[in-house]
């Protein structure tokens, strides 16, 4: 490595992806068909193909839970799947977790992820000593006592990425995507690298998801700007016109206003080919760095930073979950989000946890879902007849971030800080903390009636971060109406209750979904 080359590393906090698609009425057809795009004979072998790519024995029991409930599966099939169900569920209960491709107690995966952060904390201070073959042999290091360990591949991608090496830190960089997909810096550094490559098409891809997660991201539009302008003059091999125009109406619905303190900037200047690495800064804000002009063709790299006290959240593959609430008798509301990359699905009952088989009934704008769960016994929630004004205190009630603060059932409270318009794609702003999971979640009042669906984070290129979004009731109760024939929302009552109360009466009512994810 050149002597001027420095990084570090901290957390990044990982949002949800929210997409928008058609309206989609999947019939039971369809569904069937799309559940069983693998054959019959070898359902159970891949299913424990998948269970051996979970992250944790308790990610395999779940997806096992969902295999046993669905109702495509067969009683041959529930057979010949019992004995690893049970070979999961035990492991579950001693904590068994995946490094690499070994399973291991919980307590001694953590001894390990130890000392590749101790490796990294060494490399990093390597590099302080303009030690750059020591800080890659701590780095690579890390990396094989650790396998899964985020930060220390991120490192040997950004190091790859300044030495000119684009297609080994293009694989560095996706080894870190299949562990964090939605993890905005991974997403932005593997775009630059396909650009260096000619990958046009990929890198806006990763930028388009990666503006979705964080739409006023300023590396992002950063580079965004500079592909733009770099496209329109390379001739040899010319860049396709479409990708140019996605980029640039990716561009103008962003709200970030260049680069940021976090960012490095990689240049090719005229008098050397070997790539620069150049810190930016923000105007107005006091650095100890030099401010130093970006080139015509500097594309940002992002730094993966992690914050004392906290650690990096990695998605699991394999299982999911999201929230969502009873309307009607063996009827749940959700987000069209939760359930669409849904290979099965399974909800979890309120009263025992227990996991009961379910299929989508329906899905349509705005991001909204109907589920049938004939099993469920839990009772309708109530449902909210006038439309709360802006300053209404509210209560949100998910399953948010379950892997990381526990399975069971979460409330936040905060006020509606903004009614259904246009700019918010017509649904309510709040100042409600919603992390993924949330999503298809009740919103409700203090007489405990539901008065919106939350929808997590934007899925709007123009929203504005640090608020959540929920759709309206009486937009959900006509999607619901539509489908569930003869229906009568439950009606509860005006008198407004404490939130302990109204949390105790609507809990009964909030279920967790939990899916098997289509394989990539």
């Amino acid at each position: 490595m050149a002597p001027q080359q420095r990084w570090t590393y901290s957390v990044l906090t990982m949002m949800g992806l929210l997409t928008s698609t058609a309206v989609i009425a999947m019939s039971d057809q369809a569904q069937a068909q799309s559940r069983k795009a693998v054959p019959a004979k070898d359902r159970v072998k891949a299913l424990e193909s998948k269970a051996k790519q979970c992250r944790t024995a308790e990610e395999a029991r779940i997806l096992y839970g969902i295999f046993m409930t669905d109702e495509e599966t067969t009683e041959e099939e529930r057979e010949k799947a019992q004995p690893r169900f049970e070979y999961w569920t035990q492991a579950a209960k001693d904590e068994l977790v995946r490094v690499g491709t070994k399973w291991m107690a919980k307590s001694e995966s953590d001894k390990l992820k130890a000392e590749a952060d101790t490796l990294v904390d060494e490399a990093i201070q390597s590099l302080k000593l303009n030690d750059f073959d020591g800080t890659d042999l701590k780095l690579k290091k890390a990396s094989i006592i650790y396998p899964d360990h985020l930060p220390s591949l991120y490192l040997l991608g950004i190091g790859a990425c300044l030495n000119g090496n684009y297609d080994g830190a293009e694989k560095q960089f996706t080894q870190c995507l299949l562990r964090s997909p939605s993890n905005v810096a991974v997403l932005n550094n593997t775009a630059v690298c396909e650009v260096k490559s000619r990958k046009y098409s990929e890198a806006i891809i990763h930028w388009e998801a990666a503006a979705n997660i964080d739409p006023e991201n300023p590396e992002v539009k950063h580079n965004l700007a500079t592909f733009v302008s770099f496209a329109a003059k390379q001739t040899t091999p010319k860049v396709d016109r479409k990708l140019i125009d996605r980029a640039t109406t990716l561009f103008t619905g962003m709200n970030a206003k260049g680069p940021a303190d976090s960012a490095f900037v990689i240049s090719s200047e005229t008098k050397s080919t070997e790539p620069k690495l150049t810190p930016k800064t923000t105007p107005g804000r006091r650095t100890t760095r030099t401010t130093t002009k970006v080139a015509k063709d500097g594309f940002v790299i992002s730094k993966l930073e992690r914050a004392q006290g906290t650690a990096i959240v990695e998605e699991s593959q394999v299982v999911g979950n999201g929230s969502g609430f009873v309307v009607a008798p063996g009827v749940v509301l959700t987000n069209r989000h939760v359930v669409s990359g849904a290979q099965s699905l399974s909800i979890q009952s309120p009263e025992d946890g227990t996991l009961l088989g379910a299929k989508v009934l329906a899905t349509a704008d705005p991001d909204l879902a109907l589920m049938e769960c004939k099993d469920l016994k839990a009772p309708p929630a109530a449902i909210g007849i006038t439309a709360p004004g802006r300053g209404t205190e509210v209560l949100a009630l998910g399953f948010p971030m379950a892997s990381v603060v526990g399975k069971g059932l979460k409330t936040t409270r905060g006020i509606i800080t903004g009614l259904p318009e246009k700019a918010n794609s017509n649904m309510f702003l709040l100042d409600v903390p919603v992390n993924p999971g949330n999503s298809g979640g009740p919103l409700c009042d203090q007489t405990g009636r539901v008065v919106g669906i939350v929808t997590a984070k934007t899925f709007s290129d123009t929203f504005v971060q640090g608020y959540g979004l929920a759709i309206p009731i009486d937009e959900a109760s006509r999607f619901v109406s539509m489908h569930v024939k003869g229906w009568q929302p439950v009606s509860g009552t005006d008198t407004k209750l404490d939130w302990p109360a109204v949390d105790a009466s609507l809990s009964k009512s909030t279920v967790m979904i939990l899916i098997s994810k289509k394989s990539k």
